[in-house]
């Protein structure tokens, strides 16, 4: 066995027959095999040096290592483009979006909302019942809503823009009367406005005293949205109406949630079960608890945690602590951690 060396080119030469063979038979004393302390690696390399060591392990150690980093970065990644598109329809038009509370749905969104709302310095994320069928349980138990339009060039200091404006609301009114539904629909007006020569409109409500369409009144509104949204407004600038709209709701038989506790059933998590995750180079690897929605009270606990869900999975970093209302939904908040 021993006139061989070549055999034990990867493990090293033999160091003394005799202590091999006496190594050789303690390691048959103990024969339990473990990929990660007793592979047949260690097996060898003890038998010929007195030292357990895998090579290959060690290969596969740095292989994973790196596997994490480049899946974190994809996460990161994913997070930032998500990130980009709320700044999109928020900050881009003159909304601070950290005064804004992030609201997660959809199988992917609460295990990203938490690290989406770092990236935005949102400090609060709420994760309601149901996050992964959100969208389609909103339509069955939202009541059926129906928007029509009619374009329309017209400047508010016309003398006669209130009566135009009311002629257009009432064809259109008269136009679509739908028989689809039951019930007689709580009705919303709106007009989308501009300053004269601007591309972009804003949607305002229709503003009447007494019944009467107030021109006057568009126009405070259009303004105080057009300051909010863009920093400034302009008394002096024509403001002229692109379109008017009509947002008819329904009182149709809807279907409506049962209570979170009576309805649902929660993966069951064993007890002091963990789960290592890689949180970046700031938190870096840290062991979570898994808990199911059930577990939580509205007493805050800190991240971090993992709470897999027959439609999502939540997770819960280091810096936000999470807690449970009576209607069932989660709410995150960011904390500060040391380092």
């Amino acid at each position: 066995m021993f006139d061989h060396p070549e055999a034990w080119e990867l493990v090293g030469r033999v160091q003394g027959e005799a202590g091999a063979i006496a190594r050789i038979n303690f390691a048959l004393g103990n024969p339990a095999y473990d990929l990660f302390g007793n592979n047949c690696e260690h097996f060898a390399r003890f038998v010929a040096t007195g030292r357990r060591e895998s090579t290959q392990l060690q290969a596969f150690g740095t292989v994973l290592v790196v596997g994490v980093l480049a899946a974190f970065a994809i996460r990161s990644l994913a997070n930032a483009i998500i990130g980009r598109a709320v700044r999109s329809v928020s900050i881009e038009r003159g909304r601070d979006v950290r005064r804004f509370t992030l609201l997660a749905a959809g199988g992917g969104g609460p295990g990203h909302a938490a690290e989406i709302a770092r990236v935005l310095g949102i400090n609060t994320v709420v994760i309601p019942p149901y996050a992964g069928l959100f969208a389609s349980l909103g339509m069955l138990w939202s009541p059926p809503e129906r928007r029509v339009s009619h374009a329309v060039k017209l400047r508010l200091e016309r003398t006669d823009a209130a009566a135009t404006l009311d002629t257009a609301l009432r064809t259109l009114l008269t136009a679509t009367k739908d028989e689809s539904f039951d019930g007689e629909p709580a009705i919303h007006e709106e007009v989308d406005v501009h300053y004269a020569g601007q591309f972009h409109e804003l949607t305002v409500p229709v503003v009447r005293k007494g019944g009467v369409i107030d021109t006057a009144g568009i126009r405070n509104a259009f303004e105080s949205e057009h300051d909010r949204s863009y920093g400034y407004k302009s008394a002096h600038e024509s403001c002229e109406v692109g379109s008017v709209r009509l947002v008819m709701r329904y009182p149709g038989a809807t279907i409506q949630p049962n209570f979170y506790e009576d309805h649902v059933s929660q993966i069951t998590q064993e007890a002091g079960e963990l789960r290592q995750i890689y949180f970046g180079s700031r938190l870096g690897m840290q062991t979570a608890r898994l808990l199911s929605r059930k577990d939580l009270s509205e007493k805050p606990i800190q991240g971090p945690i993992v709470i897999p869900e027959y439609d999502t999975t939540i997770i819960i970093p280091p810096d936000f602590t999470v807690r449970r209302e009576k209607t069932g939904a989660l709410i995150l908040e960011r904390v500060k951690v040391g380092g």
